[in-house]
């Protein structure tokens, strides 16, 4: 799938080169979660680099700045935004023939967010307040009307990939979270969540990143204790992430490793009163090899 560079989302609004190289960051993490996955290629038009973030300085000139620190560190990204194939107007696949309208600019055709309407209809912004919607709306024509999915920061793309495929599971809980970050247990390369999670249905996994979600950005993020019916401590520093599916219960195994780091052992479906001591005793056991690998 294709996320095509908005040039749209320069368009002077920093006051500042600093202040570009500042927004830079999420724009840095987000580029680096998506380059994760091969399903997606990051396109742009072939005269990027002539867009001006400042009023000023284009991206070309601020690519060929060295004596800004800021700047310096993230040149390697920008020149792949600005420099590198591919280049959606090489082959188009929209007309100038047609118009596509949208409020956030007054052009017809020939720029990205047009383009998306007729490829995977994904667009990747800078931080601009005139793109800070999830979704951008273009009507082709006076006739058809597109969504265009607009990715504006690393939180936003996560949530879009977990919302469209539950199956991004380890992805997202690695790189979705920052004050309490989130890891597994692998042997072998492998994840040993993964032959409980793979168990599930889609709703299922859904319901499982819910509450995973809410454990860490309602209660450890705001520093809020964890209420009994989220989460327990069992025994030897080992707990487990309490939740319900449609007709059965789950539970997710864990413990903290450095730097606050929530590290999931295993999940099963609970069929006891009582969580099983061998779920336990096998949760330490993952615990030791993560701690040794």
């Amino acid at each position: 799938m294709q996320i095509l560079i908005n040039e749209l989302s320069l368009h002077e609004q920093f006051n500042s080169i600093d202040d570009f190289a500042l927004s830079l960051i999420d724009i840095i993490k987000m580029y680096q979660v998506i380059i994760l996955n091969n399903q997606f290629e990051i396109s742009k038009i072939s005269n990027l680099w002539s867009f001006k973030p400042t009023t000023q300085k284009s991206l070309h000139d601020i690519l060929k700045i060295k004596a800004n620190d800021k700047i310096t560190k993230f040149k390697s990204v920008l020149a792949s935004f600005t420099q590198k194939e591919p280049f959606w107007d090489i082959d188009p696949k929209h007309l100038n023939t047609d118009e596509y309208i949208c409020k956030c600019t007054s052009k017809k055709s020939g720029y990205s967010i047009a383009e998306s309407c007729e490829r995977d209809k994904l667009v990747l912004s800078f931080s601009s307040t005139n793109f800070i919607d999830n979704e951008i709306s273009v009507c082709k024509n006076n006739n058809n009307n597109y969504s265009i999915r607009n990715f504006y920061s690393k939180d936003n793309f996560l949530d879009y990939l977990i919302n469209n495929d539950t199956n991004y599971l380890i992805l997202f809980c690695q790189q979705r979270f920052e004050n309490h970050k989130v890891d597994f247990v692998t042997t072998n390369g492998n994840y040993k969540i993964e032959e409980f999670f793979n168990s599930l249905t889609s709703d299922e996994k859904a319901s499982v990143i819910t509450d995973v979600k809410k454990m860490i950005l309602d209660y450890l993020d705001n520093e809020n204790p964890l209420p009994e019916n989220i989460s327990k401590h069992l025994r030897d520093n080992i707990f487990e992430l309490r939740g319900s599916l449609k007709d059965k219960i789950f539970r997710l195994l864990y413990f903290y490793g450095s730097d606050n780091t929530i590290i999931f052992t295993h999940g099963f479906i609970k069929k006891t009163q009582k969580t099983p001591s061998g779920e336990i005793d096998k949760a330490i056991r993952f615990r030791e090899m993560h701690m040794n690998t």
